[in-house]
């Protein structure tokens, strides 16, 4: 639960950092001076614009806060109705309460699941802009945290 709360709180925070400081300076302009000083092809051609960069991380932080925030909302539903005993209640609606509390739990759990699926890929998207040889790094970096 508090593993969530901060991917929410923090993904929140990183988001708005993102968006602004990209809205108060020219940061296109400055990632893609940055991104020319790349080791291995800082003098080729950009594959991307900076402005691409910016929206995959701001894509990639929402949906950080998103899946972090249903996790949270689910997973308090879930804890009220672990001690939920409804007077009068038959043997089959006690099932079926835990059959929907099953199903919720599962939901929370595929919401916390794609949330720390996108935090992961969250560093080589900022590595990338810095340019392709740190996104390269970063998603080895990734690949052998995982495994």
């Amino acid at each position: 639960l508090l593993t969530g709360q901060f991917l929410a709180q923090a993904s929140f925070v990183a988001l708005s950092l993102v968006v602004g400081a990209a809205s108060s300076t020219d940061l296109p302009l400055k990632l893609e001076v940055i991104g020319k000083s790349d080791p291995i092809v800082g003098d080729g051609p950009i594959p991307a614009a900076p402005i691409l960069k910016l929206a995959l991380l701001t894509v990639l932080l929402g949906f950080v806060f998103v899946n972090s925030v249903q996790h949270l909302r689910v997973i308090r539903h879930v804890s009220m109705y672990m001690g939920l005993r409804i007077p009068g209640s038959t043997q089959s609606d006690t099932e079926s309460l835990e059959e929907r509390i099953q199903g919720m739990y599962e939901r929370s759990t595929n919401s916390f699941w794609y949330a720390m699926r996108c935090m992961i890929l969250l560093f080589p998207a900022v590595a990338w802009l810095f340019g392709a040889t740190y996104a390269l790094c970063a998603t080895v970096g990734s690949i052998l945290f995982m495994a």
